[in-house]
């Protein structure tokens, strides 16, 4: 069976930032039903990390996330800025977010967040290797606090719902799964 597509008759922006627009589109169905205000959220592709250190150890970010008011358990993730690879944005986010560097990077994957709402494609990353290699370089409006945890204490924190961010609880199975097939 071949897929069929919407039409779309008409786009219109409703808002344009640098971290989102939004869009309403005006779209007819193959079945000829007509959509008059579906609302698209074109945001910039991202990066999630999982970063193991030296030790094996995984690094783990607490942040506080105004939408949910609220603290989340997370890994360090960002925008992939323009005129930068999702591998350039990975190590840059690992290094602002936690003042660790890795040793070897390695993609995983992409995911997408929401494809029924928004744009938004996440590349995945495995970080091994990471050591300290100076201070946290935080955006004014983050106040990031990091861990480092033995690994398998993230299927715990799974478990038990605390480690609940989409993004790092997919990142941390592709990861499982990397380190699983190639022995590590």
């Amino acid at each position: 069976m071949m897929a069929r597509f919407w039409k779309t008759l008409k786009s219109e922006y409703l808002l344009r930032s640098r971290w989102m627009n939004l869009r309403k589109d005006t779209c007819v169905l193959p079945s000829g039903h007509k959509v008059d205000g579906y609302f698209v959220v074109e945001r910039p592709d991202c990066v999630g990390v999982v970063a193991l250190t030296e030790a094996n150890k995984l690094l783990l970010l607490k942040q506080y996330r105004h939408p949910i008011q609220g603290f989340v358990l997370e890994f360090p993730a960002g925008s992939v800025e323009h005129g930068k690879t999702p591998a350039e944005a990975a190590a840059e986010e690992l290094r602002q977010e936690t003042g660790y560097a890795a040793k070897k990077l390695i993609p995983l994957g992409t995911l997408l967040s929401d494809p029924s709402r928004q744009t938004l494609t996440v590349h995945c990353f495995l970080a091994l290797g990471c050591a300290r290699a100076g201070a946290q370089a935080l955006d004014p409006t983050e106040h990031i606090e990091v861990s480092e945890i033995p690994f398998a204490k993230a299927e715990q924190l799974i478990r038990s719902g605390q480690l609940r961010d989409g993004l790092a609880v997919a990142s941390y199975h592709l990861a499982k799964d990397w380190l699983r097939r190639n022995k590590r």
